[in-house]
């Protein structure tokens, strides 16, 4: 059979252009684990019977418009309406893990009846774990219609839901939490604070120009390289007062320079360092300590130590015809008295002579 008989009997295929995009390896892989949402799915596939509907006439058009409604009217089915945040709201912390909606409103019908009721509970926002979706985070966020059932709900505060004492705040309060830019710093609150990621074309007026909102700048310390003079990267602001320096940590027109974000944090000031004592100080208390009588060196108790062996060491007659003449006698000192009273074992080391010892030797002499 010739080429052209054989693209003849080839069967054409048809493509709907309306079907759902088919999933990807990377969707199929998802699928599998539980982690592909269907709902961003199905508004891909809406965009496309959209974009596809504007290639096509009109009776294609309103093929696809029937298809979008029925996608909508699957999708309303599925998702719940969302209600708006009110102004008026509460945070619930310390809730069990187990705890549902449904649970949380009964327990703030029963405890804050008569001003709670289910319609006043106008949204309930209980975040779910990633890990886990059948368990939530610890917290919920509870919308109510005005201030007298706000005031109701914080009045419930500490009551028990499952074994766990409720936290119960204003969700527009952050009383009581730790600032950011404060709890990230090393060192404590001082007036210099150090400013790093700084670019190398960056001068002192652009430093002075950024930061002189924040209060009166004592002196501008920036480091620089010896052959361009150009910024190392880091500077270091010496404020009059401690509150220009967390001013300028807190102030968010303070966080970006020549495109870069700034890193700041507090400097050691060395203005409050402990002095350490000089010599004159140092001498002062060593001749305190010298004069004091209840002390003894160390040379004081190698005396008395010394004076205590000799009177039981026998008369000189008897020491000279043990020993002959010319050497030392060795004391003999316990262990024990060495350990407790140092530098004894110095005192009673062996000395050498000092007088001047006649030669034994032989002169030799050559005619």
């Amino acid at each position: 059979m010739s080429e052209k008989r054989k693209a003849e009997e080839v069967e054409e295929i048809e493509v709907n252009l309306d079907a759902p995009e088919p999933l990807s390896k990377k969707q199929k892989r998802l699928e599998k684990k539980g982690k592909l949402e269907s709902k961003k799915l199905k508004k891909k596939a809406k965009k496309n019977v959209n974009d596809n509907s504007d290639l096509y006439g009109e009776s294609d058009n309103e093929h696809s418009d029937d298809n979008v409604e029925k996608n909508e009217t699957a999708d309303d089915e599925d998702e719940k309406p969302k209600s708006k945040k009110s102004p008026f709201g509460v945070w619930i912390g310390n809730l069990s893990f187990d705890t549902t909606r449904d649970d949380i409103r009964r327990f703030l019908v029963s405890k804050a009846a008569p001003t709670i009721t289910e319609k006043s509970l106008t949204r309930i926002n209980l975040p779910k774990s990633s890990k886990n979706k059948s368990q939530c985070k610890g917290f919920a966020y509870v919308d109510v219609t005005n201030q007298e059932e706000l005031d109701a709900l914080i009045a419930v505060s500490e009551s028990n839901l499952n074994g766990r004492n409720l936290l119960i705040k204003n969700a527009n309060s952050f009383e009581g939490r730790p600032d950011k830019a404060e709890s990230s710093q090393k060192n404590p609150p001082s007036r210099i604070l150090f400013v790093g990621n700084l670019s190398f074309d960056t001068a002192e007026k652009d430093l002075e120009y950024l930061f002189q909102h924040c209060g009166e700048i004592v002196r501008i310390r920036m480091a620089t390289f010896e052959d361009s003079g150009n910024c190392k990267g880091f500077a270091f602001i010496d404020f009059k007062e401690v509150d220009s320096a967390t001013k300028a940590l807190k102030d968010k027109r303070c966080k970006k320079l020549h495109g870069r974000v700034l890193r700041m944090e507090y400097g050691e000031d060395r203005s409050q360092r402990k002095k350490k004592p000089q010599a004159s100080e140092k001498h002062s208390s060593e001749q305190k300590s010298d004069s004091n009588p209840k002390r003894q060196s160390d040379r004081d108790i190698a005396d008395k130590v010394l004076s205590t062996i000799t009177d039981n060491e026998p008369s000189e007659p008897a020491r000279q015809k043990q020993k002959p003449a010319g050497t030392r006698p060795r004391r003999e000192v316990s262990k024990k008295d060495i350990e407790k009273k140092p530098g004894l074992a110095l005192a009673n080391a062996q000395r050498a002579k000092q007088s001047i010892v006649p030669s034994t030797g032989k002169k030799v002499k050559f005619d």
